[in-house]
């Protein structure tokens, strides 16, 4: 008999005791690496200079960065059998307002016009266009009637609706600005609580400004900034706030427009140019030398020198474009003369005693002065008294209507020396 063979197999792999498993941190789980397993910390975070999360069974929490997501939640399928979505009714929704809305027959109609809702169609070419017929229906009768008949003036004239259009942009707006100013004077006088005094008021000073601003365009332009156009505009508007005292600061308009004549040779060289514009020369002129009796002495407004300013009003003064200032030429060159004296002794370059032999001249001149025959002969009776003031006639005694004028011419010539006088020394 054989004895049985005992066969011992190999023990199996499978059945060796089993090792504890390594763990990996957090860190190396995330980043699938193998981690060693130092504890506390593991030497590839340390290595990596990251804060090892550690071995903990739950994961360590981490800040995210705002609206960062780094897992969502899954929905679950629906076991229901899909079915088609019943479409609900819909809710008429009310019909939007019309920006036009249209108005019912039989109240839309006005004297059998449809009457429609608008922006204004006026602009401000509207405004130039109503100045000029102003100009020509007020302005013009009474300046010409300053001036006798056959006696014309080519400076006073009515200006032609179909040249309007040619006018620059600084004269068109600055007419307008005076045309408003007067209606405002005319309202005030009429009714001073008018309601169209606030729109001629308004409507004032936006043409001042439209008219500032095509002045600032030309002076900022080299090629313009001394044109006539400018020097006009600029004269225009320096008489526009004088007469309405708009702005007390007119003095830097003059200080701007003697700087702008000193490039074209002066208020002299500027006349002998342009001598259709001697008009405007003219009223500049009146109105600089009425300034100088007003302002400080010793601070004039100097158009030229004494002698040239003397040479200006012999050749300028007798367009009599101002009939409503009876100031005969003789006279207003002795205004002229008592500014110069007071401009000489504020400013130190005139001794006082060259001064009082001056001013004992200069009143010799004026009290010498025969209306006879001076310019305020050369109208008629009732022109003069509808420009000057007649005194009223003293006692009892009426003379004759020629006597009358005569004397009124003198006491007229007397008083307007008289009040040179007071407003030169005054």
């Amino acid at each position: 008999m054989t004895s049985p063979i005992t066969m011992s197999s190999s023990p199996d792999s499978s059945s060796s005791p089993e090792t504890p498993e390594r763990r990996r941190c957090w860190e190396c789980l995330r980043r699938r690496l193998v981690c060693d397993a130092t504890r506390p910390v593991c030497n590839k975070c340390r290595v990596a200079g990251i804060v090892c999360p550690g071995y903990d069974d739950k994961k360590p929490l981490t800040w995210l960065a705002p609206g960062k997501v780094t897992c969502r939640t899954r929905r679950k399928k629906s076991t229901t059998v899909s079915t088609k979505p019943v479409a609900k009714p819909k809710t008429p929704r009310p019909p939007k307002p019309l920006k036009h809305q249209h108005f019912e027959v039989g109240t839309d109609i006005f004297n059998g016009i449809e009457c429609i809702f608008h922006a204004p169609l006026r602009t401000d070419v509207c405004d130039v266009y109503d100045a000029v017929q102003y100009y020509n229906a007020v302005f013009y009768p009474h300046t010409s009637a300053g001036h006798r008949d056959g006696i014309a003036n080519v400076f006073i004239d009515e200006i032609p609706i179909n040249i309007v259009r040619f006018l620059p942009k600084a004269i068109a707006h600055n007419m307008v600005s005076i045309v408003f100013q007067h209606k405002m004077c005319v309202q005030t006088q009429w009714k001073p609580d008018c309601p169209s005094l606030k729109h001629a008021q308004a409507r004032l000073h936006h043409h001042r400004g439209l008219a500032i601003r095509a002045l600032n365009e030309d002076i900022a332009n080299e090629k313009t900034q001394s044109s006539d156009v400018v020097l006009t505009g600029v004269i225009l508007l320096l008489q526009s706030e004088i007469q309405s005292c708009l702005s007390p600061n007119w003095r830097y308009h003059v200080n701007g427009l003697l700087a702008m004549l000193a490039c074209r040779g002066g208020a002299i060289g500027w006349m002998r140019e342009v001598p259709f514009l001697k008009g405007i020369l003219l009223s500049f002129l009146i109105t600089a030398t009425f300034a100088n009796t007003t302002s400080p002495s010793h601070d004039h407004v100097r158009i030229a020198s004494h002698e040239g300013l003397l040479m200006l009003t012999d050749e300028l003064y007798p367009l009599g474009l101002h009939p409503n200032m009876p100031c005969p030429m003789a006279l207003f060159e002795q205004i002229i003369r008592i500014n110069h004296v007071r401009d000489g002794v504020s400013n130190g370059f005139m001794s006082k005693d060259t001064a009082r032999s001056i001013a004992d001249n200069i009143v010799k001149n004026i009290e010498a002065f025969d209306a006879r025959t001076g310019s305020l002969l050369l109208i008629s009776l009732q022109e003069y008294l509808s420009l000057t003031v007649v005194k009223p006639l003293e006692g009892s005694q009426r003379p004759s209507l020629l006597s009358l004028g005569r004397r009124e011419e003198v006491s007229s010539a007397s008083e307007v020396g008289a009040v040179a006088i007071d407003c030169g020394w005054g």
